[in-house]
């Protein structure tokens, strides 16, 4: 782990600085489940060490995220710049994220489409095995929640991805990874 002074390079969003303390937890070299398991065990202890008795670990699988929007992505508009768009869902409106991707070049009945599936699809078995893991690990069942459309904004993620939050403190996430 590390905890350190972190800089964004980007023009920083509302409710975000532009430097900030962050604290980093990660595991290199494994290939097991296990590992994601333990990260959302470590992630769930932090919080509730903090007195967060309400947290919460909203989690998806960047795999299946883009297979659900492969079918409707074209030369326009990329998953990528699908993922974007929707990842916006817990900030806008979904009629702001469909005209969005409209502004894009997405014809709208196909992003509505594409939101409709992304909303329908179901966990992948990878993400199942890494949740019971996790419960073994101690994290309730109650506090892990999974939202097909949480996409996270960076390209490296390529499989589990999960947000912490607070129910009561209404700034959506407080870390994530």
């Amino acid at each position: 782990y590390q905890i350190q002074n972190v800089f964004r390079a980007d023009k920083p969003q509302k409710g975000r600085f532009r430097e900030f303390t962050q604290a980093d937890c990660d595991i290199f070299g494994a290939t097991s489940g296990l590992a994601d398991a333990e990260i959302l065990a470590v992630f769930y202890a932090v919080y509730v060490e903090l007195g967060f008795s309400s947290f919460v670990i909203e989690y998806n699988d960047r795999e299946v995220l883009t297979a659900t929007l492969a079918p409707f992505a074209s030369e326009q508009v990329s998953i990528g710049s699908m993922t974007q768009s929707i990842d916006k869902l817990d900030k806008i409106s979904q009629d702001e994220v469909v005209s969005g991707l409209v502004s894009k070049g997405m014809v709208e009945s196909v992003a509505r489409q594409a939101l409709a599936a992304l909303q329908s699809a179901t966990e992948s078995v990878s993400v199942l095995a890494i949740r019971a893991q996790a419960e073994l690990l101690g994290v309730p069942r109650s506090a892990l929640r999974f939202n097909p459309v949480m996409a996270r904004g960076l390209d490296y993620y390529t499989g589990l991805i999960f947000e912490g939050k607070i129910p009561e403190y209404g700034v959506g996430s407080v870390g994530g990874g």
